[in-house]
């Protein structure tokens, strides 16, 4: 199934991690199932044969590195020709009830906020910023003159547009506590 949608999408050598990527995550999903069933195969002596048979090497398969999964990371987070591949035929407007448009316009604005984040972390880092929370190091930055009052409402809006995309449900106690009868 991979290898034919990477060839039915013209065969993008961008798209080379991806495909490695999976399949190296199903081989490594299918090599231990097959270990699981066969640990728990109910005849050993069966489950032995069907071992030597199944595995004549050993368990060869590893899942992907790190190093493919960040390969990965860059080609989805920033705006490129595999982001755009993977992201056809999805409805990605712009509303509060659709997480996958929100996700799409937050990566657009990261582009633009990026060189001044940078500025903060290697302001943060140099012992210039001494605030731990994202708030309270952009207030800091704009003191400092780090950051123009309009790029620290910049940055602002983006961790705000941020914590909406990545944010989970919030309860007062109340309503999660039991009514009496």
């Amino acid at each position: 199934m991979v290898l034919k949608h990477y060839q039915d999408q013209g065969e993008p050598p961008e798209d080379l991690p991806l495909v490695e990527w999976s399949c190296r995550t199903l081989l490594y999903k299918t090599q231990e199932q097959f270990h699981g069933l066969l640990r728990n195969f109910p005849n050993r002596w069966v489950a032995a044969i069907l071992r030597f048979f199944i595995f004549p090497r050993g368990r060869t398969y590893s899942s992907p590195s790190d190093e493919l999964g960040q390969q990965i990371v860059e080609l989805i987070i920033n705006p490129t020709a595999t982001r755009d591949r993977l992201a056809a035929g999805i409805y990605k407007a712009v509303e509060p009830g659709n997480p996958l448009g929100l996700l799409q316009q937050a990566m657009e604005l990261a582009e633009h906020v990026k060189p001044l984040e940078r500025r903060v972390f290697d302001a943060r880092r140099a012992g210039e910023i001494k605030a731990d929370d994202i708030p309270g190091q952009i207030d800091e930055a704009e003191k400092k003159g780090i950051l123009t009052p309009a790029e620290a409402e910049a940055v602002r809006a983006f961790d705000k547009r941020m914590l909406d995309v990545t944010g989970v449900d919030d309860f007062d106690p109340n309503e999660l506590s039991r009514k009496g009868a």
